[in-house]
């Protein structure tokens, strides 16, 4: 052999060390069989007319792909759609691209999402709320801003959100596993005022917060600021760590007043009467919201406008312009629904037995209890128009007026905080290592909404507090409520099995109690035994002991014959739709349209001016059969005649219904 021929040879060997090791690198989480077979799953993130993306990594289709469903039976490629779980069987071909030869296609009924805290974490599973989990080497686990994880970085106390699917019997198996909370216990979240500012430092009601370089400072509007340009006195909405003992880094600052901005602030928790647009309804007031008004869940992580939905309790705060608008700079998704109202602002007016808030009345009566900013009892007389207060209310079952259960007097020394309770002694409790002292005075809303006792707290729970600063530099807390809870786990997927007194979905079996509050899709109360087989629902879960889990609140996500909106509990099916005139018309500023469906119909609803430019979208969803009615509020349009028209698609029919009216603004 001579020397060109070696090197010829050592060259063919090498490209074929290549090669393989090129397709070991590719495939590394994946496997790959000695024949050059290749074997995976997980969801479709993309899929045209010849191929799939499955795990970042895209198989070519031909006419000799197999596509099979759970039953073995061969179905066309074209059923699978993007979201869905399937396991794949493809070859390497000589390009090093892949070619998928058998498609096996899970149903949705496969599917369960789970959410909750780790109870523990195994060789290849985690349990979650006493729910085994499965993981393999396709299993997709990220951080809270999507960052990459691996199975190591999950932690006993970490609160997790897991879509799963089901294989076999009762064994569940993790397609993605994303870590909400990381290292929440060294975190905190404080809402006050300004108190001294130094070189590097802030105090706010008493917290001492350290600002660096990477701290972002900015006001509602995004504008960023330094340190130097902010001022005693301002409120501040702040995202802190521990560093060390009660010394806190800021990792964003948000300043919700500046250079003396005396906007008026609100803070509203009930439920949405409707969406219109990208504002929001809320006890007849539209409340706007723009690209600076940040979305959450309950446990503060990220959500859209578009996770709105009409009936859905939410927490919304914000300011109150000089032009009378109300802009949302918070929204907070309410987990455990009911029809109780929360409110924070100034008395505008005041009667014998009622004061108005926010153009809301709340009526005062016996069992109404009225309290100071420290906690002192004190009388309905004592309080005066222009004074800040919040309100927790409730509705009287035989009107729609709404009676104080407790109000607080508001002080600018109170303050916000959100964190997890590191530990808890009697009428004590600490959240990144602050003492929080209670009393009998103290509020404590537990996490189904619902009023406790200071005996419910424990270690872990997430919380949000608002308390005093006291002369011991200990803080008492007026209202505390339970966020999140260790106890408490969440589950969406459909009914495999339901009994009188329960139901489960895939795993666990819960326990359905007096108490347990079971909503259709318009959050609207209905009877569980309106719940069938076969219906997808949510279930959150209360854990009462090593095998028994209490369903807090079900929500059917499917299957539920919507009644009309403001007539509860009534269900019924229409013989046809219609469209109603609205009243009262004319009208100034709101006006209430009914509209009627005789089935399941995808259904817009819109406002057009005389000239038929389009000014407002009232409806633009699927509806079940019902009758409903939303508000429309035109505070921003001039007085003259405006026309409304429904359009109903039924069936993928456009047009099944259409039906225009007239309504005259006068203001």
């Amino acid at each position: 052999m001579n020397y060109f021929t070696l090197i010829k040879s050592c060259n063919k060997i090498l490209i074929t060390v290549l090669f393989f090791f090129s397709i070991t690198m590719l495939f590394q989480n994946q496997t790959l069989a000695d024949d050059g077979s290749f074997e995976t799953r997980g969801e479709i993130q993309s899929i045209s007319s010849d191929s799939l993306t499955v795990n970042n990594l895209t198989f070519k289709v031909d006419g000799n792909t197999v596509v099979k469903n759970d039953n073995e039976t061969v179905i066309p490629y074209s059923q699978l759609n993007v979201g869905m779980f399937v396991e794949i069987e493809a070859v390497v071909l000589s390009d090093s691209s892949l070619l998928a030869k058998i498609i096996n296609m899970h149903t949705e009924k496969d599917d369960l999402e789970i959410e909750g805290f780790v109870n523990s974490v195994g060789g290849n599973s985690l349990v979650v709320n006493n729910v085994t989990v499965f993981v393999d080497n396709n299993t997709v686990i990220s951080g809270e801003e999507d960052s990459l994880k691996t199975f190591s970085d999950i932690r006993v106390g970490n609160f997790v959100n897991i879509k799963a699917v089901r294989l076999t019997g009762d064994t569940l198996l993790a397609v993605r596993i994303k870590l909400q909370t990381e290292n929440s216990q060294d975190k905190i979240e404080i809402e006050g005022t300004i108190n001294n500012i130094n070189q590097d430092t802030l105090v706010v009601n008493n917290f001492n917060v350290v600002v660096d370089a990477n701290t972002v400072i900015q006001t509602d509007e995004h504008v960023r600021l330094s340190l130097s340009e902010l001022k005693v006195g301002q409120k501040v909405d702040i995202k802190a760590v521990l560093l060390t003992n009660t010394v806190y880094l800021a990792k964003k600052i948000n300043v919700n007043e500046v250079n003396g901005n005396s906007d008026q602030t609100f803070e509203f928790t009930t439920t949405i009467d409707s969406l219109i647009g990208n504002s929001i309804l809320l006890n007849g007031i539209l409340v706007h919201t723009d690209s600076t008004t940040e979305f959450m869940s309950q446990n503060h992580t990220p959500k859209l406008f578009s996770d709105l939905k009409v009936g859905m309790k939410i927490k919304a705060e914000g300011i109150i312009k000089t032009d009378g608008t109300y802009l949302a700079r918070k929204i907070k998704i309410q987990e455990i629904w009911n029809e109780d109202v929360e409110v924070k602002g100034t008395i505008d007016s005041k009667g014998s037995d009622w004061l108005k808030v926010l153009n809301q009345k709340y009526y005062v009566n016996s069992s109404s209890q009225l309290f100071n900013f420290d906690l002192t009892p004190i009388s309905f007389n004592s309080l005066t128009v222009g004074l800040k207060v919040e309100i927790e209310a409730y509705a009287s079952s035989n009107n729609d007026s709404l009676y104080v259960k407790k109000l607080n007097v508001h002080d600018s020394t109170t303050v916000d905080v959100y964190g997890k309770i590191d530990s808890i002694n009697a009428n004590t409790f600490y959240v990144s290592n602050q003492k929080f002292v209670t009393n009998s005075n103290t509020t404590v809303i537990l996490y189904t909404d619902t009023l406790g006792t200071v005996n419910d707290l424990a270690v872990n729970q997430s919380v949000e507090i608002t308390a005093l600063l006291q002369p011991d530099n200990s803080y008492l807390v007026l209202v505390v409520k339970i966020e999140e809870d260790p106890n408490v786990t969440k589950v969406s997927g459909f009914i495999n099995n339901v009994t009188q007194n329960s139901l489960s979905v895939a795993l666990p079996s819960f326990t359905i109690t007096a108490n347990t509050v079971v909503l259709n899709s318009n959050y609207q109360t209905i009877s569980f035994s309106n719940l069938t087989a076969g219906q997808k629902v949510t279930v959150w879960g209360n854990q009462v002991g090593p095998s028994q889990v209490v369903a807090l609140q079900i929500v059917a996500n499917t299957g539920i014959v919507t009644g009309i909106e403001d007539i509860k509990n009534q269900v019924t099916i229409p013989d046809n739709f219609s469209l109603s005139q609205n009243y009262p018309n004319p009208f100034n500023p709101s006006t209430r349209i009914r509209y009627t469906l005789n089935k399941s119909s995808f259904v817009t609803l819109k406002i057009y001016n005389i000239l038929g430019k389009e000014v407002a979208t009232l409806v633009n969803e699927q509806k079940p059969s019902g009758t409903f009615e939303v508000t429309f509020i035109a505070n921003n349009l001039a007085s003259g005649v405006y026309f409304y028209r429904i359009q109903v698609y039924t069936q993928g029919r456009a047009g099944s219904f259409v039906k225009t009216k007239k309504l005259i603004l006068m203001k």
